[in-house]
């Protein structure tokens, strides 16, 4: 990416991982204050698992096995800005659990931007990115988007990065409470692997 660089959480980045397995751009972490560095230390040695998954001894914390770890590849990452090293929002692809409503274990990408850094592209590159990630490095069939139906701009950043409308599926989210009608309803954008290497040899072309 030109811009931005996706890096893990405190949490993350004390363990060593600037970004996930196989991502986007292999940029440096912005570098952590000495009270960031210890609290991410202090975490790293409570969590710490060993080559058995057992914990450290001393530690207090239950052992990062894979059964509470994010799979590789599907976690939210901190969108930073790479001039300046400002955390922006964050970006990131995740399966969602919204049966009946949509297919089990769908990948969502998703993004969430500080409201003063909205109108620059940021979105539109970390979802670009995210989508080359999910086609070529994880080896996806589909990826899909949801959001408040009138939500303007994040559906314009949907468009701009080839998904496309699934009206069919178009849902009210069962999470969303009743106090708040005007957000219930979820629309569906989606985009298959073929679809995206379809445009990427279309955009080579032109």
């Amino acid at each position: 990416m030109k811009r931005l660089t996706l890096a893990m959480s405190v949490a993350g980045a004390a363990f060593g991982a600037a970004l996930m397995t196989g991502t986007i751009a292999r940029a440096e972490v912005p570098e952590l204050s000495p009270e960031q560095t210890e609290h991410a230390k202090n975490i790293y040695f409570q969590r710490c698992a060993g080559c058995h998954g057992v914990l450290r001894k001393g530690a207090t914390g239950k052992p990062l096995t894979t059964d509470i770890t994010p799979e590789p590849g599907f976690d939210f990452l901190v969108a930073v800005l790479k001039h300046s090293g400002e955390a922006i929002g964050f970006s990131g692809l995740s399966r969602v659990q919204l049966e009946p409503h949509l297919p089990r274990d769908a990948v969502e990408i998703g993004w969430r931007l500080s409201a003063r850094h909205w109108g620059n592209g940021y979105a539109t590159e970390a979802g670009a990115a995210l989508i080359r990630q999910a086609f070529t490095v994880l080896s996806l069939k589909e990826i899909l988007s949801i959001a408040v139906h009138d939500n303007r701009r994040v559906l314009s950043v949907m468009r701009k990065i080839g998904m496309q409308p699934h009206p069919f599926s178009d849902f009210d989210h069962p999470q969303i409470p009743e106090t708040h009608p005007h957000l219930k309803r979820h629309v569906v954008y989606r985009l298959r692997a073929a679809e995206w290497r379809a445009q990427q040899a279309r955009h080579i072309e032109s």
